[in-house]
């Protein structure tokens, strides 16, 4: 299987953009509402596991009002706790499942899920507290008991995913911990959790020395759990105990790292620089049609794969629908539009079923309002680089099933990926090539937008295209700066005096200029245009020559530039 890690070499411009463009983070702040990964086990079971759960910071103070003032600025452990009750049993019933009491310096908690709370975990490490901040992202572990025996302990995966190929070993190790020590399992077991009941199905499995080998004969999306016995010394006493609360997700199948878009003719619906696709994706979600999917991933499970990304797992069916249309697969719906044709690396496919490969280019056209007429277009180039106020020219082709078509017309966008909106470039246009010029530094995502004329089985049209999707990296671009040689009379012979913007010219204030006579006097610098005067060592009949030196200093979109000239001046009185 080939590694993701090509796909984001070989469009790395591309998938840098998109990193930095949609993880943006603002270090230092407290935040009043985080989303987390949380459960809450005990042996043998997950009395909650929630793939993600958002949690608000103010629900201690909300619903327990008597540890408000042990609570932080942000979220605390005990706000997910609060907000796992909330969703597991409801608001009106977290008081029979949740107690909370004030003790010294710290809420002490009773009772959790009805039972007792051992310990809480965040990112594998346990807490010191209930009231630690959490942050977005982190995952949470909450182990419960009810049986007296406190010495039980934490166990978890070296891995949050597995992959694997159907009848393929898997080797999973496990680790337990107590309150920051790691040990090696006496014993485990691996189970697959029922997604319907919660329920524990054990796994045949081997296990040696802190590993676990386990194999799975059909693909699909698994999610695990492990148990096992663990001795350790606890305060000093030696004791053997159960460990638990391990999960992780098995994804067995092949996989394909593809680039995806989803566009319709005013904007783009989702882009992702890296789309992960598994081959049982489209097999799960609509299984009526599984009997049309290859071994391999498709067009198909890309698209599912990018409504799990747009929506969720849980609002798939929402936004999609495919039916057996008799020999194919019919996608009747896909981010609530209708499909109007799918593109693999420029070329149209002809059935969603196709098969897909490692750093495919996928695009999904959509439309809504029966112009089924709609064609896909593309860039000559996948990257360009140019400068600040360097002309650029970008080729432009439409495509119709095959056939390319010089477009009609052509605007230039960019992209911002914050909101997909696309702000149309001043653009000049002839002939399939679009010229623009970019006024400041940075990497842009662009599109192109216009119309083209074409024959659509035998009738003439004219329409939209798009899909058009490219890099563009804009480095600084050279200082607009001039300088300027003239002869200036002097007033006397003891002073001379010239007008500096009859020298020299500095657009927008890019830099300064700086005087200095050619025998050596000091300089004399100004930062606009205005009258300089030497008065130094003149001598009537005598020209001197003064350097004119323009210096841009540089900023964002401008390199450093130095431009000069030379001044004859001759003493007249």
């Amino acid at each position: 299987m080939k590694k993701l890690t090509r796909l984001i070499a070989g469009l790395s411009v591309l998938a840098v953009l998109m990193v930095c463009m949609t993880a943006v983070s603002f270090a230092g702040t407290a935040e009043d509402k985080v989303t987390v990964s949380y459960r809450a086990a005990e042996v043998g079971s997950f009395i909650s596991l929630n793939e993600t759960l958002t949690v608000q910071g103010d629900l201690v103070e909300t619903n327990f009002p008597d540890v408000a003032e042990f609570e932080p600025d942000g979220v605390s452990y005990l706000d997910a706790i609060v907000a796992d009750h909330i969703a597991l049993y409801g608001a009106d019933k977290l008081a029979e499942n949740l107690e909370v009491f004030k003790s010294d310096g710290y809420a002490w908690i009773n009772k959790a899920y009805g039972k007792s709370l051992l310990a809480t975990v965040n990112n594998n490490y346990y807490t010191s507290s209930v009231h630690d901040q959490i942050s977005d992202a982190d995952e949470l572990v909450s182990l419960i008991y009810d049986d007296g025996d406190y010495n039980r302990t934490y166990l978890y995966f070296d891995k949050s995913t597995y992959r694997a190929l159907p009848g393929e070993d898997i080797t999973l190790k496990l680790t337990a911990n107590s309150y920051g020590s790691d040990y090696t399992p006496d014993s485990a077991t691996v189970s697959v959790i029922n997604e319907e009941t919660g329920a524990f199905e054990e796994l045949p499995a081997e296990y040696k020395d802190g590993q676990v080998t386990v194999k799975f004969t059909e693909a699909g999306l698994y999610r695990i759990a492990a148990v096992g016995k663990v001795s350790y010394n606890s305060w000093g006493t030696d004791v053997t105990t159960d460990c638990y609360g391990a999960y992780a997700e098995v994804k067995v199948g092949k996989m394909a790292g593809v680039l995806f878009e989803a566009v319709d003719a005013e904007k783009f619906t989702t882009i992702y620089s890296v789309l992960e696709v598994d081959s049982y994706l489209a097999e799960k979600y609509f299984p009526e049609i599984a009997k049309y999917e290859p071994e391999e991933p498709s067009f198909l499970d890309a698209l599912v794969a990018a409504h799990i990304g747009e929506y969720g797992a849980d609002k798939v069916a929402e936004h999609m629908a495919a039916a057996d249309a008799g020999e194919y697969v019919w996608v009747t719906k896909a981010f609530d539009q209708q499909l109007l044709g799918s593109v693999n690396n420029k070329v149209y496919t002809s059935s969603v079923d196709e098969p897909i490969k490692d750093e495919d280019f996928l695009c999904a056209m959509l439309y809504n309002d029966g112009d089924y007429n709609r064609t896909f277009a593309y860039f000559d180039k996948e990257d360009y680089t140019t400068a600040v106020g360097k002309t650029l020219s970008l080729k432009v082709s439409a495509n119709s099933y095959g056939t390319d078509y010089v477009p009609d017309s052509a605007t230039i966008g960019t992209i911002d990926l914050f909101d997909i909106h696309i702000t149309d470039m001043a653009t000049k246009y002839a002939d399939g090539t679009a010229k623009v010029t970019f006024k400041k530094a940075g990497i842009y995502l662009i599109t192109s937008r216009g119309k083209v004329s074409y024959d659509a089985w035998g009738t003439p049209v004219t329409t939209d295209y798009m899909g058009a999707l490219a890099v563009v990296t804009v480095n600084k671009g050279t200082n607009p700066l001039t300088a300027k040689g003239k002869t200036v009379k002097a007033s006397s012979k003891k002073k001379m005096t010239f007008t500096a913007k009859k020298a020299f010219t500095v657009k927008k204030n890019q830099g300064k200029v700086t005087y200095k006579k050619a025998s050596g006097n000091s300089k004399i610098t100004v930062s606009k245009a205005g009258k300089v005067t030497v008065k130094k060592g003149l001598k009537k009949g005598k020209t001197y020559s003064i350097k004119v030196k323009v210096t841009a200093a540089g900023n964002a979109n401008y390199k450093k530039g130095t431009k000069t000239a030379t001044l004859k001046v001759k003493i007249t009185k």
